[in-house]
C-alpha cells in the first residue's frame, strides 16, 4: 500500500482548518492596522494648551494704565486658539477681581466686560499669599498643559525701596529685591508694600508647568532676580531698564504668549519691533533660559576670582540706571548703578576669558532686543533723559556689583543675603 495511504483519515480537515486560521489572523491583522491608520487620520493629536495669567498690581500710580492695557489684551484675544485661556487679575482703585478671556470672546470695551470673579474686599496685592490665592484659583478653574505668567507693575529688582512702610522694614531682610507697589490708595490709611522675590519664588515653586515668567515692569530683568526665580519657570523675560507706563503691546503680542512651542525670540521681537516703530523712547529686553544656569554659575565660579571688581573704573560702561547723578540730585536714594552684564565682562575680562564666558552666557542669555534709545523717567537733569543705548555692551540683563563708592548706602551688604550675591566673594 502506498504510503500516502498511511495518513489518516482526518488530516486534509487539520490542514483546511490551518490555512483558514492563518488567513484569519492575517486579514485581522490587516484590519486592525488600517482601523489604527484611520484613527490616527481623524484624530490628530490635540494642541497643547495653555493658560496665561497677567497679575496687575495697579493700585498705584500705575492706575490709568491698566484699563488701557486690559482693552488691548480684549483686542488681541483673537489671535488665540482653543483650549487657551487668559486670566486677568487687576487690584485697582476698586475691589479686586478677575476677568477671564479666550478666543471666543464678543465683548469689545473694557467698560462692559463682566468680572468672573470679585472679592469681597480689597487685598494686598503685594503679599505672597494674595498671589498664591490667584494662582490657586487660576490652576484649578483652568488646568493647562503649560502655564504663562506676566508680572503688572512697579519694579525695582533685587532692592529695597524707599517707599516702605516702617512696618516692611522691620522684616527680617527687608531691605532685598521687590517686585510691584500696592500702596492701598482705596484704604483711609495708604501704606506702600513690595512682593519680595523670594516669597514670589516660594509661592510659584507650588505650582508645576510654568513655561514663563514675564514682568511687564522697570529693572526687574537682573541676575540676581532670574536666579532667583530659576526653580520657577522655563523663561524670565523683562527689562534691565525702564519701561514705559503704557507697557507692554499686549493686542500684537498676545499670539506669542499662547503660541506653542513658545518662542521668545519671537516674543520680544514683535515688542520690541513696537516701540522701534511707533515710540521715540524705546525698550531694552531680554530672555534668560533658567536651565542654563548651572553651566553659567560654573563658568562665573572659575573666572570672577581671577580678576578685581570693587575698584575698577565703569565710567563708560552701559548703565540703566546711574548712580551718581541720581545720588548727587538726592532725587532716589537707595539705589546703585544698573550696569548690564555684558558691558561689564568687556570691560574686565581678558580676550579669551571673554570669549570663553560668551560662549556660555549665549546659551543663558538666548534673546535680546535694544531699540537706539530708551527713556529714564529721572535723568541726569532730574527731568528725565532718552538715554542712547551702546549696542556693543548691550545684552539686556543687568548685575550689581558691590563697588566701593556704595559702602555708605544701605544696600551695600543687602546683596549678600541674595542667592546670586551668596555665590561669589567678590574682591
Amino acid at each position: 500500500m502506498p504510503l500516502f495511504n498511511r495518513q489518516s483519515p482526518m488530516a486534509p480537515s487539520i490542514h483546511t482548518s490551518i490555512m483558514q486560521s492563518l488567513r484569519h489572523i492575517i486579514l485581522t491583522s490587516i484590519l486592525l492596522l488600517l482601523l489604527v491608520g484611520c484613527h490616527k487620520d481623524e484624530n490628530p493629536l490635540t494642541r497643547e494648551t495653555r493658560t496665561v495669567l497677567v497679575y496687575m498690581n495697579a493700585e498705584n500710580s500705575l492706575v490709568g494704565y491698566s484699563a488701557y492695557d486690559i482693552q488691548e489684551m480684549m483686542a488681541g484675544a483673537s489671535q488665540m486658539e482653543n483650549g487657551d485661556h487668559l486670566i486677568i487679575y487687576i487690584d485697582d482703585l476698586n475691589a479686586p477681581r478677575i476677568y477671564e478671556l479666550d478666543k471666543t470672546n464678543t465683548v469689545l470695551s473694557y467698560s462692559k466686560l463682566e468680572p468672573k470673579y470679585r472679592f469681597d474686599s480689597d487685598l494686598n496685592s503685594s503679599d505672597p499669599e494674595t498671589l498664591n490665592r490667584v494662582m490657586q484659583y487660576v490652576t484649578s478653574r483652568h488646568p493647562a498643559d503649560s502655564y504663562g505668567i506676566v508680572f503688572w507693575s512697579h519694579g525695582s529688582a533685587w532692592l529695597f525701596d524707599s517707599n516702605e512702610t516702617t512696618q516692611a522694614k522691620q522684616r527680617e531682610d527687608s531691605r532685598r529685591r521687590s517686585f510691584g507697589l500696592d500702596t492701598q490708595l482705596n484704604n483711609t490709611q495708604p501704606r506702600g508694600y513690595k512682593m519680595y522675590i523670594p516669597d514670589m519664588a516660594e509661592v510659584l515653586s507650588r505650582y508645576p508647568g510654568i513655561e514663563y515668567i514675564m514682568f511687564d515692569a522697570c529693572f526687574m530683568q537682573s541676575i540676581e532676580v532670574a536666579y532667583e526665580l530659576r526653580h520657577c519657570a522655563n523663561y524670565i523675560i523683562g527689562s534691565p531698564a525702564e519701561i514705559l507706563a503704557t507697557g507692554a503691546p499686549y493686542n500684537y503680542i498676545l499670539k506669542h504668549l499662547f503660541a506653542n512651542p513658545f518662542s521668545p525670540s519671537n516674543l520680544i521681537n514683535e515688542y520690541g519691533d513696537y516701540y522701534e516703530s511707533t515710540s521715540d523712547y524705546g525698550v531694552v529686553l531680554s530672555a534668560i533660559k533658567t536651565e542654563a544656569f548651572d553651566q553659567y554659575v560654573e563658568t562665573m565660579r572659575q573666572l570672577m576670582p581671577k580678576y578685581s571688581w570693587r575698584d575698577t573704573d565703569f565710567f563708560g560702561c552701559l548703565k540703566y540706571y546711574e548712580y551718581e547723578w541720581n545720588n548727587n540730585l538726592g532725587v532716589v536714594v537707595n539705589m546703585p548703578d544698573f550696569f548690564d552684564i555684558q558691558g561689564v565682562m568687556m570691560r574686565v575680562l581678558s580676550t579669551d576669558d571673554y570669549a570663553r564666558w560668551q560662549a556660555s552666557y549665549t546659551q543663558l542669555n538666548i534673546a535680546s532686543y535694544a531699540t537706539n534709545y530708551w527713556l529714564t523717567v529721572i535723568g541726569p537733569t532730574g527731568k528725565g533723559a532718552v538715554m542712547k543705548v551702546n549696542h556693543e555692551q548691550c545684552s539686556g540683563v543687568c548685575m550689581y556689583l558691590p563697588l566701593n563708592c556704595y559702602q555708605d548706602e544701605t544696600f551695600y551688604n543687602d546683596y549678600e543675603k541674595t542667592q546670586w550675591g551668596q555665590l561669589f566673594n567678590i574682591q
